[in-house]
């Protein structure tokens, strides 16, 4: 999963669809995290790795390599 910014901000949205992708792939899904994508100058890769994979007492709130915010509750009814 490729992340780019425009910018130097280190931060990021995560998708249900590519949330539930890093979990199923485990090993084989990594964060790419690409800072000034559209300046050739400054632009950077960092493979952040599978940020995703949590020891026994993490999860998605309460982990050591990032902060999650719950940002949106999408509700569809018929």
């Amino acid at each position: 999963e490729v992340k780019g910014k425009v910018d130097d901000v280190k931060h990021f949205y995560i998708s249900g669809p590519e949330f539930a992708r890093a979990i199923e792939e485990k090993d084989f899904y990594h964060v790419i995290f690409v800072p000034y994508a559209l300046d050739n100058d400054k632009r950077r890769m960092h493979d952040l790795g599978n940020i995703f994979m949590f020891s026994d007492m993490e999860d998605l709130f309460n982990n050591k390599r990032f902060t999650a915010k719950f940002n949106i509750l999408e509700v569809s009814f018929t």
